[in-house]
């Protein structure tokens, strides 16, 4: 079904000189709202708790009364092991499936889009202490959130009651804060957030105007002119499945071998029982000094039987498990430099879950030549940027400028292929034209399909959209020209234009691509990675172990790396 439909954006002039304009970044685990105030300089508001950002977890309370029976941030999170609350929703954005409440007897089902909307709301009502009209605002998503999961973020600030300015990428919104002793060059974005990654090179430019004093956004003085800066993205990857919940994950199943060398089985520990133990492991990752602890299980299963016992988790655990999660994101960093061949001055380290002193040792050790830029707020810099994006479309101004790319190729179905139009990495805005012809004599009538991914046959893409040509000129096949354009936007809009000799153009905006999917996964080749991850991890050799699920994380990322994985595994019989 085709989508006529408008941009990402509201309606930017009105009430042009009321309030200021605000960023949210609406995070896996955390969210924060930030503002830029009249000192040009963003900064994160401080909510009513005292803090500066608030847990994206909801809870639900059916005998409250109406109007109060949702509760969002830190008495959520403390509950988080309860049937009534939910947490990380971020990631059934876009997926279609509903997230259940049940509370005793009672149960609600939500979309995640309405689960956010009660985040957003929960945000705002927490930091109008300090600014009482907060309607305009800009909403981060990963680089690689694909259009159903931007277009429920959409959805989650208007069910919230504010009005969407733009949807912008989060490691493009960190960029904008950053700034490498005042030098303009090409960093590498490393964003690991609680549920998400996303690894992006983006080139910042400062180019003086000879005009003024101070460069508003970056804090870079020139006393003798005014300075623009640009920020260009060049190329993205990542994983909207790679967070801080997988080392969560991963630390819990060293607890679970911990439980099955005791002879017990891990399979029948109660959920509140595992979630609360999920909990105090997240917790614990604050402080890595305090990482080595005995974690208790002290249940009955339900079978009847009492378990009564500790497990140890050590230092070393939780450094193989780190160095796991940055095996898996190490893959994409290298996969985009490899794509690029493009020096980089600097990898800046962005989301809660690079506070990890592991991560960024692991990083300086794998790129000795690279300066590891580590002094942005992680939790902080992705809504800063976006304060600063939200008061340059509200407000205008000449002193930034954002180019961002497309993440995968965009093309139209011909002769049962889909032709590439539009470039993996294309700067956005743009727009590429090309001529096809009728392919069947008297041909009346011209459907052009419009397909965006990596394959050549339209199954192994996504279908966006249909501009259909009637009343083509009678002729023979090939005979009459089908001139096709498509353009993206600056917010990410896809439009279709074509036309026929002798007839007129017809026009039709499609879809917002920007963080669509780098490649389109099939029920078959999930199940296929979750057997290999599974052989994997059951192995017993741990350099066999972590030299097969390197080779695993590279074929995710390179399909053509599938036949290494299958090569090593027919060595190990």
């Amino acid at each position: 079904m085709i989508k006529s439909s408008t941009a990402f954006s509201g309606n930017v002039e009105e009430n042009k000189k009321q309030s200021p304009a605000f960023g949210i970044d609406l995070g896996t685990t955390n969210s924060a709202i930030s503002v830029v105030g009249n000192s040009d300089v963003p900064h994160t508001i401080k909510l009513t708790s005292g803090k500066t950002t608030m847990p994206s977890c909801v809870l639900w309370n059916s005998n409250a009364p109406e109007g109060k029976q949702f509760i969002v941030g830190e008495e959520a999170l403390e509950q988080r092991y309860k049937s009534n609350v939910v947490y990380s929703v971020k990631r059934k954005m876009g997926s279609g499936e509903v997230v259940k409440f049940v509370h005793g007897k009672k149960s609600i089902t939500k979309t995640p889009a309405e689960v956010s909307a009660l985040i957003l709301k929960a945000l705002v009502e927490k930091a109008s202490v300090q600014y009482k009209n907060i309607k305009d605002v800009v909403i981060t998503v990963p680089a690689e959130f694909d259009t159903k999961q931007i277009e429920d973020t959409r959805l989650a600030g208007e069910l919230a009651g504010l009005n969407v300015l733009n949807i912008m990428r989060e490691p493009t919104a960190a960029s904008i804060v950053y700034k490498l002793d005042k030098k303009p060059g090409n960093v590498l974005v490393y964003d690991l957030g609680g549920g998400t990654f996303d690894v992006s090179l983006v080139e910042v430019n400062t180019a003086s105007t000879g005009d003024s004093d101070l460069l508003d956004v970056l804090g870079i003085e020139d006393n003798e002119a005014t300075s623009k800066d640009t920020i260009t993205v060049k190329a993205t990857r990542g994983d909207t499945k790679l967070g801080g919940d997988d080392l969560d994950m991963l630390m819990y199943k060293v607890l679970e071998k911990g439980l099955k060398l005791k002879g017990i089985d891990p399979t029948k520990v109660p959920k509140v029982v595992k979630e609360k133990t999920l909990l105090r492991l997240q917790k614990s990752k604050t402080n890595v000094d305090y990482m080595a602890m005995d974690y208790p299980f002290k249940y009955t299963q339900a079978d009847g039987v009492e378990v009564d016992t500790v497990v140890r988790f050590s230092m070393q655990d939780y450094k193989k498990c780190t160095y796991r999660i940055f095996q898996k994101t190490k893959v994409y960093i290298n996969d985009l430099l490899n794509s690029q061949n493009i020096n980089i001055n600097s990898i800046v380290l962005v989301g809660g879950s690079t506070k990890n002193k592991l991560l960024k040792e692991f990083l300086a050790k794998e790129y000795p030549d690279v300066h590891i830029y580590d002094y942005l707020n992680p939790d902080e810099s992705v809504a800063d940027g976006a304060a600063v994006n939200a008061k340059r479309l509200k407000f205008g101004s000449d002193s930034l400028e954002i180019f961002d790319v497309t993440s995968n190729r965009i093309g139209v179905e011909s002769d049962g292929r889909i032709v590439t139009m539009i470039e993996k990495n294309q700067t956005v805005p743009c727009t590429q034209s090309r001529m096809f012809a009728t392919c069947v004599d008297n041909q009346e009538k011209v459907s052009i399909n419009v397909y965006e991914g990596s394959g050549i046959y339209k199954d192994d893409c996504n279908y966006l959209g249909t501009v259909v040509l009637d009343d083509i000129p009678k002729a023979k096949a090939g005979k009459v020209a089908i001139y096709v354009s498509l353009t993206v936007d600056d917010n990410g809009l896809l439009t279709c234009s074509g036309r026929a000799d002798g007839k007129p153009t017809k026009k039709l905006e499609l879809v917002n691509i920007l963080g669509r999917k780098v490649e389109k996964e099939t029920k078959g080749s999930n199940i296929m990675f979750e057997r290999w991850y599974t052989f994997a991890n059951n192995l017993e050799d741990d350099k066999v172990r972590e030299e097969l699920l390197e080779l695993i994380d590279k074929a995710r990322v390179n399909p053509d790396g599938a036949r290494d994985v299958i090569d090593y595994m027919r060595k190990l019989g």
